[in-house]
């Protein structure tokens, strides 16, 4: 996520905040993302400086208007003007950072270098629904160069112990 989806995120949730549309914008953002997940040309249309702004714009209005709350259209067409729609996952990943936390929910996405098992799972979930205070919903995934070891990225946190990471750190320090 980058400095310019957060501010952007932080504008749209505040609106959704004092609207008291939280879910609707939430929901609304949703659907833009399985949208342009589905159509990455899209935005690549969007982006296009050879088509005039008029045209894209209306294009925005023709696919989402009446989908999705008028704020969000009018993100992406603020979006698409400044030439920063790139960044529209970024947004969209911000926004649910903020919405999450709003709603004290969080997720937790778990990469292990083996499966864990329940038991470490529920203990893991514990401990970081204690730390943070959140309903946790955890994410598992295996990826063995890992080699050992966890990494848990949660609310644009990020715990590396993994023995990948451990070696890459004492093999810095012994180059110094």
């Amino acid at each position: 996520m980058n400095e310019i989806g957060r501010e952007y995120a932080s504008a749209i949730f505040e609106i959704a905040l004092e609207e008291d549309i939280r879910n609707e914008m939430y929901d609304s953002l949703a659907l833009v993302k399985r949208v342009f997940r589905r159509e990455p040309t899209y935005i690549d249309f969007l982006m296009s400086p050879a088509i005039p702004f008029a045209e894209r714009k209306e294009a925005i209005v023709q696919s989402f208007g009446g989908q999705v709350n008028d704020h969000v259209v009018g993100l992406l067409t603020v979006l698409t003007a400044k030439n920063h729609i790139r960044y529209i996952f970024d947004v969209i990943e911000a926004f649910r950072v903020l919405y999450r936390e709003s709603t004290r929910k969080s997720d937790a996405y778990v990469t292990s270098a083996v499966e864990l098992t329940d038991e470490e799972k529920v203990k893991l979930k514990e401990a970081l629904t204690r730390r943070s205070g959140h309903k946790v919903y955890m994410r598992y995934k295996v990826d063995p160069k890992l080699m050992g070891g966890l990494i848990v990225e949660m609310d644009n946190y990020r715990y590396d112990g993994s023995l990948k990471h451990k070696l890459k750190e004492i093999k810095e320090v012994m180059e110094q």
